[in-house]
């Protein structure tokens, strides 16, 4: 009985839970991310427990005899995280070399206007290391909505790839993982799954994380404070409508489109870090080796390849301005014409961004950031269906899109080791002209030698968006997020509640 009552007290208390230390995997983590999610599905996290609990035997495995059920059960109702999992295999001669599965199940759920629908899901996290330089990691999830399918695939945001219907019902899964070595001078890796470029709040001008997961290659050379990396990523392309004779045909293309990434980041102290970098996004022919040298070009390649692939340039940094807060900046820069630079020239295609991180305490228990972005006209726009820059019919670039300026605030707060508050709030103000990475160029502008772009060109539109969520760890093996998301444009306004529940043993 007492059991029973401590079991169902804990359930409503909030304990400060001990994570651990951990081992972060992430590809060009940037020191100041967006961490506001309305389902645990989103998260991108890659970690790592660097020490698992003692275990008397090298196989552990929670349902192998009565006693391990009890103890089991009692731990998954427990505040503790003391490491458990549904399956380990730790080697005795080897203190920190380990393999654990952890099996996962939950239910979102979101109420917008008159309509609701849920998303129940099931599947597995995989975790292991091998000595000090070999790491993995794998998760994957998969499930089925209660609601009709048109309405979710109008509402849905875990909706970004591919799905399948089956009696008005859209069933959905995913995976991502990743195999790492990591040495002295060099990590090699690949895996499944998104990453993002620069430090932001509203989202990134570069290589957005708003998408499917793709697969990938990754090579990081570190030599002090430089760091030279390359990153190859295999994309979808997207489905296009093109003309054949009188009528308009749908195409699902199948052949290849690649994203290449060459960057070069130099940390010559903890307060400062300033980096550079192109990516080319291509396709309908092989992979271009050449692309693959980290230290080679990439516009001087794509020259020599006919000029037919879409090549950006970018810059960034984050500067510890003082102990409490971080000052951050982003450019990517497509085309540009010199005698055009303050001109209006359409090919003048550039976005940048702004912003500050400031912490309330020296515990960063309270961050409160501060944003501005511009992104002219017809930025990530192309002439192919191979080279814009998307993957699976999601853009790669802003977000929000382009022919825009955002002004974005957001407040973080820790409230306890287990309790979190995150919100975020933007003024967007977009014009109807060359903002959309979907559109081609060359069959909207007449002239390309000499047509001219401004910026917020086209009858510009105000939008506000208004998000919060609570993230909540009762218990060591349940996790729980409740949030808003509201945006309105002109006279109307869509609010949305999200909840999220998840448990991973």
């Amino acid at each position: 009985m007492k059991r029973s009552v401590l079991i169902v007290f804990s359930l409503f208390a909030i304990y400060t839970i001990s994570a651990g230390e951990e081992i972060d995997l992430s590809w060009q983590k940037s020191a100041i991310q967006n961490n506001l999610h309305f389902s645990f599905l989103e998260s991108n996290q890659e970690k790592l427990s660097v020490i698992l609990p003692y275990q008397e035997k090298e196989y552990g495995l929670v349902i192998s005899n009565w006693k391990k059920i009890k103890n089991s059960i009692n731990t998954y109702f427990s505040a503790t995280d003391r490491g458990e999992s549904f399956l380990y295999y730790k080697p005795k001669i080897d203190k920190i070399s380990y393999l654990r599965l952890r099996l996962q199940a939950g239910i979102d759920y979101s109420v917008i206007s008159d309509s609701s629908y849920s998303f129940l899901h099931y599947g597995w996290q995989l975790q292991g290391r091998m000595g000090n330089k070999i790491y993995l990691f794998s998760e994957m999830w998969s499930g089925h909505f209660s609601s009709g399918a048109e309405y979710v695939r109008d509402h849905s945001i875990l909706i970004d790839s591919w799905s399948k219907e089956r009696d008005d019902t859209v069933y959905l899964d995913n995976i991502r993982g990743k195999l790492l070595f990591r040495g002295e001078y060099l990590d090699i890796a690949i895996g499944r799954g998104k990453y993002e470029t620069g430090s932001n709040i509203g989202g990134s001008i570069i290589l957005s994380d708003k998408c499917n997961d793709y697969g990938y290659m990754s090579l990081d050379l570190k030599l002090g404070d430089f760091r030279i990396s390359t990153f190859q990523a295999s994309l979808l392309p997207d489905s296009s409508t093109v003309l054949t004779g009188d009528d308009y045909a749908d195409y699902e293309y199948n052949e290849n489109k690649y994203l290449t990434i060459h960057d070069l980041s130099w940390k010559p102290s903890d307060k400062l870090r300033l980096f550079c970098g192109e990516q080319v996004i291509y396709g309908a022919h092989s992979m271009e080796l050449s692309y693959l040298l980290p230290f080679n070009f990439i516009r001087a390649v794509e020259h020599n390849l006919s000029d037919n692939d879409n090549v950006m340039i970018y810059a960034g940094g984050e500067w510890n301005l003082w102990r409490k807060g971080i000052l951050y900046g982003n450019v990517i820069l497509d085309e540009l014409k010199k005698s055009e630079i303050l001109g209006d020239w359409w090919g003048n295609k550039y976005a940048v961004q702004l912003g500050h991180k400031y912490y309330m305490d020296n515990k960063d228990k309270v961050g409160i950031g501060l944003e501005f972005t511009a992104v002219r006209p017809w930025l990530y726009t192309h002439k192919s269906v191979f080279t814009k820059y998307s993957h699976d019919q999601i853009g790669l670039g802003f977000p929000e899109g382009s022919n825009l300026i955002q002004v974005a605030g957001s407040i973080d707060w820790l409230i306890r080791d287990n309790l979190e508050l995150n919100c975020f709030t933007a003024f967007i103000r977009q014009g109807e002209r060359g903002n959309n990475w979907e559109l081609n160029y060359e069959s909207e502008i007449d002239d390309l030698e000499n047509e001219g772009t401004g910026w917020l060109e086209g009858n510009p539109q105000n939008r506000y968006k208004l998000q919060a969520v609570v993230s909540w760890s009762p218990l060591s093996h349940h996790k729980i997020k409740a949030g808003i998301n509201s945006i309105i444009q002109k006279d109307k306004t869509m609010t949305e509640f999200y909840f999220s529940w998840l448990t991973r043993y």
